[in-house]
């Protein structure tokens, strides 16, 4: 109880922050954004929770000819994220959403070939996908092929890169991998 003899229960709308200091807290919002434009965000601020489980960097650390179609067999790893499988190159999803997927193939011009791999999810093709390249061995030393994108991929998806052609691969320094990141949830 009590009697209020002046002062007011709430400040004025301010549309801008400008000029003030101070700590953000757990719960920070912005309708219809909430820019940060100078400043620091503390360490408590989580931006991407799950990036890390759900990443992953594998590479093919020898050569091999792929006379017919296969799964790439990406051999070696520099990085599988706790929410994910690796096994004879397949990577099954852990977590649903939006993923950055990479991959980069590398061939030795020595072999007369055409490399030709596919992106699947399930067994099947993603349209847009196709890592292809066609190589004579006349005056070529080494040629590389890649492509990134983003597709969305459900919880226990396999995805993998499939077909035939001769793969340049290394340990010290691999020119053959596939990486992949969840983004974010997809809706």
């Amino acid at each position: 109880s009590g009697t209020l003899e002046a002062g007011r229960l709430m400040n004025d709308f301010q549309p801008s922050l400008t000029g003030m200091t101070g700590e953000l807290g757990s719960t920070v919002t912005g309708s219809p954004n909430l820019n940060l434009t100078t400043g620091t965000i503390g360490s408590a601020v989580n931006l991407n929770h799950d990036a890390k489980k759900n990443a992953w960097h594998i590479y093919r650390s020898s050569s091999v000819q792929y006379a017919s179609n296969t799964v790439l067999d990406f051999n070696a790893s520099a990085f599988i994220g706790s929410n994910l499988t690796v096994s004879g190159g397949r990577v099954t999803i852990g977590t649903a959403g939006l993923y950055w997927i990479g991959c980069a193939i590398g061939h030795n011009g020595n072999q007369v070939d055409t490399d030709n791999f596919h992106f699947r999810i399930n067994t099947t093709m993603l349209i847009g996908s196709t890592l292809y390249q066609s190589i004579t061995g006349a005056g070529i030393n080494y040629s590389g092929i890649s492509s990134s994108f983003v597709v969305e991929l459900k919880a226990n998806d396999i995805i993998d890169y499939y077909g035939n052609g001769y793969i340049y691969g290394g340990s010290g320094d691999p020119m053959t991998y596939f990486s992949g990141c969840r983004l974010g949830a997809s809706s």
